[in-house]
């Protein structure tokens, strides 16, 4: 007898649905996988504060507020160039066959005067300008104001035959160093403290270095100079008439010895050192000023002029104030045109020992120099000093 198997049919519908459940599932493992970023590791990214975000747009108003200055500038920048060429052309005009002895020495002021002026002009451009050139952030950060070293070489003074060389050397206060702080400090120092200071001895070794230039036989004088004119012995000079000296072989080595004797005092008085000038007969053949700035004094009949020039007031020439660069540089152009006459044909050198950010004194000087033939230099710190 036959058996009879019994077979169990799901039917089609029910294959088909097991089929779209397990299709569902893996299509969810694998959208699940390409979502989830495996091994992602957090960027470090730092959110900007509303501070720092404030900040950001005062540098950008700032920047822009400098870039809209800029063509205005530019354009004042130009005139000066140009106002200042055709001074450098009317000065160089002084040259020539005769050089400046064709004209006095106040004509030649007179355009020192303009030139400095639009010196001091075309200074404020260029901080403008370099202000730009700096990075945005250096724009909002205070510069650098650490003192440079000054540098340079002390060559191309002639002294070496010449007949009647008057030197006139700066014993100031200021010349006791180029700081002036260090000056504060120096001027309160015991005598042995301030001869020690190394821009007072470079000052006085300047002085022995002029002496020792001058030719044996020729004549010369040498002055001290600060609120007072003294002579080499140190004594305070009064009204007269001075004389020149004649070298001698054993002079240099008195020199030096008497020198080292002088100490630093009060103010910076130049027009009197000229006043004394003016009573050596004949008049001098070349003229060396070793000094460190502009003067600060005038003579006391002058007093009622000086308190009219610019930058210039009672407090300037006061025990206890200041003066300022302003005053300095009247004062300056006041004492060489008052004696512009006895100074014209007359070359004029300057060993210049300047303060720190003194640039009015050196832009000066060079000016000076220049219009009377000679020359500026500004020796480095070392410069005869051990």
């Amino acid at each position: 007898m036959a058996s009879k198997t019994k077979h169990t049919d799901l039917g089609p519908g029910v294959g088909l649905s097991f089929l779209d459940i397990l299709c569902c599932g893996l299509g969810a493992v694998v959208l699940l996988f390409l979502i989830v970023r495996h091994g992602y590791q957090p960027v470090d990214t730092e959110v900007p504060t509303v501070l720092q975000i404030q900040e950001v747009q005062q540098l950008r108003k700032a920047i822009v507020s400098e870039r809209d200055k800029w063509s205005q500038l530019e354009t004042e920048n130009v005139t000066l160039e140009q106002r200042a060429e055709a001074k450098r052309s009317e000065l160089q005009a002084f040259e020539g066959q005769g050089g400046v002895q064709q004209h006095t020495m106040a004509s030649i002021l007179e355009v020192i005067r303009d030139l400095a002026q639009e010196d001091v002009k075309r200074q404020q451009i260029q901080m403008a300008f370099d202000r730009l050139d700096k990075t945005p952030a250096e724009i909002l950060t205070p510069s650098d104001t650490t003192p440079k070293p000054i540098g340079g070489a002390v060559e191309g003074i002639k002294l070496f035959e010449i007949d009647r060389v008057l030197i006139l050397v700066d014993v100031s206060a200021s010349m006791l160093h180029r700081s002036l702080i260090d000056i504060i400090k120096l001027k309160n120092s015991p005598p042995n403290v301030q001869h020690a200071a190394k821009k007072w001895r470079q000052t006085m070794n300047s002085a022995i270095w002029a002496f020792g230039s001058i030719s044996l036989d020729s004549r010369y004088k040498v002055l001290f100079f600060s609120e007072q004119v003294y002579d080499v012995y140190g004594k305070e000079l009064r009204k007269g008439t001075l004389r020149w000296d004649k070298k001698e072989s054993e002079d240099l080595k008195t020199f030096s010895q008497l020198v080292n004797n002088f100490h630093p005092m009060a103010g910076t008085n130049l027009e009197l050192a000229l006043q004394y000038m003016q009573t050596l007969a004949p008049r001098p053949n070349k003229v060396l000023i070793i000094t460190d700035g502009l003067p600060n004094q005038l003579q006391t009949k002058r007093f009622a002029k000086a308190l009219t020039m610019k930058g210039c007031n009672r407090k300037s020439f006061s025990p206890e104030g200041t003066t300022s660069a302003i005053c300095r540089g009247s004062i300056a152009i006041e004492t060489f045109a008052e004696h512009a006459d006895r100074l014209n044909g007359v070359p004029i050198d300057i060993i210049l020992l300047p303060l720190d950010g003194d640039s009015m004194a050196v832009r000066f000087y060079s000016l000076v120099a220049s219009a009377a033939g000679g020359r500026l230099l500004t020796p480095s710190r070392d410069w005869l000093v051990k």
